[in-house]
């Protein structure tokens, strides 16, 4: 099945590299790279808050296991020593994967890689036989992701393995494997029943290798990744069948392998946390103080580290993206609409039509650009930043009409009310005026 949210965000590489292309070609392109660059350091900022974040969950985690070690040193010696190795290797393996220093030179390394991709999808789209306008079907699928796939893919599994050395529990390989099911589905053709139905199946394996506890876990999750490993086969020969397409058949088959190395033994083997609360429950019991407030910090440590991984793999996109020609389109989409909403309200005949154009207008419109402009800043990309700056911008639209009917429906009450004190005022004038009349007379 199509991606079509990804494939929405096309519309933003057909704008960003038109208005990048044609930025360098007037002499602009300083001034677009400087733009970039500057959306860079925001995008980076995110990825790196969320890394610190995970550093001092290790370092939480490593210091209970050693604070666990002291404990029990004078009861099992041997097993205290292998709970400070571990707590060492694991501060080991996280700086030597996850320091500051390694992600912050991962980043570079991929924004330096990413040099050049503007050219290439801008060629794509516009100059290429049979390109995006001249063919539309065969951009089911993000044309920026799908260039950068490959390298992407080599710096995540890299980055992966890093993270299941230091922690890897069922709940991260399930969540791997349904991210793995999920970009198959976008690969295979939907209009062939026997690959759905494989699809279907496998997402059911998925669901009872999610659910599977207790003492027969170990045989249960062999026997449905068995399930799993014999659906694959069958999808692969399916899918081969299915498409002309020599590289729509390669990239398939190629995220059909990678969901196959998902259920290898290695794949959901026990990271060095895991192992060291398998000693702690062996020596102290799973019910004792130690073992929880240890699986609490270990718990905090593995979704620290997963949403930082997660942030660095939105970074990788975005980056793509900003090299793309974003950074400029991202300002332009703010000034054109700021001055629109200016124009508006500037151009209005009078109070009541300056206050109905804001309301209408005006906060719609700066209220899109905010929540883009906040997107921007939280690292989202392409399509989920526009639809949510579109969505704003819809929600303050009905927002702002409603008020401003209420806001009409009152100034109305208020000059009825206003003539009616006058009309009032006015007759009480008259009638003083007779009777001073009637008096005189």
């Amino acid at each position: 099945m199509a991606d079509s949210l990804q494939a929405s965000s096309n519309f933003s590489a057909v704008k960003d590299s038109f208005t990048y292309h044609w930025m360098d070609k007037l002499g602009m392109k300083k001034a677009a790279d400087g733009i970039n660059k500057y959306f860079k350091k925001i995008t980076l900022k995110t990825k790196n808050n969320a890394y610190k974040d995970a550093e001092y969950a290790a370092v939480d985690f490593c210091a209970n296991l050693k604070s666990i070690a002291q404990k029990i040193k004078a009861k099992d010696p041997a097993k205290a020593k292998q709970l400070e190795d571990k707590a060492q290797q694991i501060m080991n393996e996280y700086m030597a994967g996850f320091s500051s220093q390694q992600h912050m030179a991962r980043s570079e390394n991929i924004w330096k890689n990413l040099d050049g991709l503007n050219t290439e999808v801008y060629n794509r789209l516009y100059k290429q036989k049979g390109g995006f306008f001249k063919n539309l079907k065969q951009y089911k699928t993000y044309i920026t992701t799908d260039i950068i796939a490959k390298d992407r893919k080599a710096v995540f599994k890299q980055i992966n393995s890093s993270k299941s050395r230091i922690s890897n529990n069922i709940s991260d390989v399930n969540s791997a494997m349904k991210q793995a099911l999920y970009d198959l589905q976008v690969s295979v053709d939907s209009s062939n029943k026997k690959i759905v139905d494989i699809v279907k199946e496998l997402s059911k394996n998925l669901d009872e290798a999610k659910n599977l506890a207790g003492d027969g876990e170990k045989a249960a999750r062999e026997k449905i990744f068995k399930q799993i490993q014999t659906n694959l086969d069958e999808l692969s020969k399916a899918s081969v069948l299915s498409t002309k397409d020599p590289a729509s058949s390669k990239a398939t088959l190629d995220k059909i392998a990678a969901m196959k190395d998902l259920i290898k033994p290695e794949s959901y083997a026990k990271g060095l946390a895991q192992e060291a609360m398998t000693d702690i429950k062996t020596i102290l019991g799973k019910d004792s103080a130690e073992y929880q407030a240890a699986k609490k910090s270990m718990t905090k440590l593995n979704d620290k580290l997963n949403t930082a991984i997660k942030h660095e793999d939105i970074t990788y996109e975005k980056l793509a993206e900003l090299r793309v020609g974003s950074g400029p389109t991202d300002v332009l989409g703010i000034i054109g609409p700021a001055a629109l909403a200016a124009m508006l309200v500037a151009n209005s005949k009078d109070k009541d039509e300056r206050i109905s154009r804001t309301l209408t207008g005006g906060i719609p419109i700066l209220g899109g650009i905010g929540m883009s402009y906040y997107g921007t800043l939280r690292g989202w990309t392409g399509a989920k930043n526009l639809v949510i700056g579109l969505l704003t911008g819809w929600l303050l639209n009905v927002v702002g009409e409603q008020t401003d009917i209420y806001a009409k429906n009152y100034r109305s009450e208020q000059s009825k009310l206003k003539n009616a004190f006058e009309s009032l005022a006015k007759l009480q004038k008259n009638q003083n005026q007779d009777k001073q009349t009637t008096i005189t007379g």
